[in-house]
């Protein structure tokens, strides 16, 4: 980068803790900007139609250990780069975002690089695996892809091309992949097994480590009773399926479940993942379903070590949780926050301990005003994207979150598939 360019940069943006609620504002932004490898770069990228400053949106957002933070912007015209991390400058619109691994891997057009990312997941091995759509705006530029990067190394080491009849649904024929889950297994991650959500196609695809295959089910598709979503009084149709999902901890037995949920729902359900791992041979799958359990819709969740569910809720403009100790139930679901920068929740990350600059787990969060993006109405002179945090304990302190001694999973009722 030219020292010449670097003029133009405000100084090198040390992280700012604001709190309201009780999580903190650690990063906000009124638009979004990039770190430009030198102002011809940036000139160009504007007078091409390839970068746009009101069309970059922040979807989710992960940490890593060396201090790395990873947002995703979802990718439109005008949106150079999608994966990226927030880089140490800031400019007038908030800290500027570097593509990752390096501007490379954002070249439009390009099948080997990345396109469009909505959601990312760190494993316990220091592998980011990134979903990429393979579309921009709802345009299939390129195949949807699974990759995983050494994070050591910022290398990739695994690339999986998604067929199109997995990557979308044939009846429906259309798909959108949004959301990895990953659970490993064994010394070194032996056995990895990736769930991915596709919201727009309603079904659930699933990577074995060397296979690919897709569920579809009723219980991923969106309920038109939740399709009318409000946030901060705003209301607006979106009739999204599957979109959030939870990897609970391990069970005294090692059992661990997917918790799941359609954007337009009220529901939860949840699965044994070792019905899903052996669904590949056409095996019955038990789902556990919750019916109309949750007060308002809800896009991003995430388990902590210690079995609370948070997740946040879109009307209430709140943070809300659930501990599996406790029958999942209208009263056992607490909101532990409510605040108006609580708006629409892209995102959602438990970092554990080994990671955190407090050596506490933390939950972190992403948001965004989509109701003003949805409604064409936004305003770049206020705050429109935030990245806030927590410790886990600050959040739990003296609610039903709390965990309790005895284990009472998710009593509800029983569907096969």
């Amino acid at each position: 980068m030219s020292l010449t360019y670097l003029a133009f940069l405000l100084h090198f943006c040390f992280v700012s803790v604001i709190s309201n609620g009780k999580l903190q504002t650690v990063y906000k932004w009124s638009w979004i900007d990039y770190l430009w490898e030198n102002e011809s770069h940036r000139i160009t990228a504007i007078l091409s139609g390839d970068y746009n400053y009101t069309k970059p949106v922040i979807i989710d957002v992960d940490i890593w250990k060396d201090g790395k933070t990873f947002v995703t912007v979802i990718r439109s015209q005008g949106v150079p780069a999608s994966l990226t991390t927030i880089s140490g400058y800031s400019g007038r619109g908030g800290p500027l975002l570097e593509p990752y691994p390096n501007w490379s891997w954002a070249q439009k057009g390009n099948c080997e690089a990345i396109t469009s990312v909505y959601r990312v997941a760190i494993d316990e091995c220091d592998r980011l695996w990134v979903l990429d759509t393979g579309k921009i705006d709802d345009v299939r530029v390129c195949p949807a892809q699974l990759l995983a990067f050494n994070l050591y190394t910022d290398q990739l080491i695994t690339r999986v091309k998604i067929p199109q009849h997995i990557a979308e649904s044939d009846w429906l024929m259309r798909g959108l992949l949004v959301t990895p889950i990953v659970e490993t297994q064994g010394h070194d991650c032996k056995q990895t097994y990736v769930y991915i959500a596709d919201v727009t196609g309603n079904g659930l695809i699933i990577f074995n480590g060397t296979s690919l295959w897709r569920l579809e089910s009723p219980l991923f598709a969106p309920q038109e009773i939740a399709a009318h979503v409000t946030i901060a009084n705003d209301t607006f149709h979106l009739d999204d399926g599957v979109l959030g999902m939870a990897l609970s901890p391990k069970l005294f037995d090692g059992t661990r479940f997917l918790m799941f949920r359609p954007l337009a729902s009220y529901d939860m359900t949840s699965v044994d993942t070792s019905n899903l791992q052996e669904s590949y041979d056409g095996s019955a799958i038990r789902y556990t379903l919750a019916s109309r359990i949750l007060p308002s819709q809800s896009a991003a969740m995430a388990f902590s070590a210690g079995g609370t569910l948070f997740f946040g809720l879109t009307q209430d403009l709140g943070m809300a949780c659930w501990h599996i100790n406790n029958p999942i139930n209208r009263k056992n679901i607490e909101i532990i926050d409510n605040y108006s920068d609580y708006q629409f929740v892209s995102g959602m990350k438990v970092i554990s301990p080994q990671i955190t600059n407090t050596g506490k787990e933390e939950l972190w969060i992403s948001i965004n005003k989509y109701q003003n993006i949805i409604l064409g109405k936004q305003n770049f002179d206020e705050i429109n994207f935030r990245i806030m945090m927590s410790t886990v304990d600050e959040l739990i302190d003296d609610t039903n979150c709390n965990p309790r001694p005895r284990l009472k999973f998710l009593q509800g009722y029983d569907f096969y598939f």
